[in-house]
């Protein structure tokens, strides 16, 4: 790709050196996708929540069958889409892991929200002779 350059050498505004015409005009490919983020992330979430939901009832089904080992693995989807569904709604991202150890970590983490800093240590300084 060749970048367009006006009078005086400088690249047209709209983002990294494309041209501010077509059907965005001026937009900046980062100001684009701040505003679409948002819709992005919740038809996501909506989806890994109808998901989870398919996943448990095919369980419930399965396990009422006899089909214990199958039932078994629904509800760790099911416990997987869940996860990710509420880190998505709390952060707005989620890992991409299938371990339940690690979703149900960053969500612990997502719940506690940002740590403080201490203003003072704890206990005496290490290394000092008073």
């Amino acid at each position: 790709m060749t970048h367009r350059k006006q009078e005086g050498g400088r690249a047209p505004r709209g983002g990294a050196g494309v041209a501010a015409t077509g059907f965005w005009g001026g937009f900046g490919t980062t100001a684009l996708s701040l505003w679409l983020l948002p819709c992005v992330s919740f038809e996501e979430a909506e989806l890994l929540r109808l998901r989870a939901e398919t996943f448990l009832r095919n369980a419930e089904r399965l396990y009422a069958e006899g089909e214990y080992d199958l039932a078994a693995f629904g509800v760790e989807q099911y416990c997987q889409l869940m996860l990710k569904y509420k880190l998505l709604l709390k952060t707005g991202a989620y890992p991409h892991t299938h371990s339940l150890i690690r979703l149900v970590r960053e969500l612990a983490k997502a719940a506690e929200g940002p740590r403080r800093r201490r203003t003072r240590p704890r206990g005496p300084a290490r290394g000092r002779w008073c």
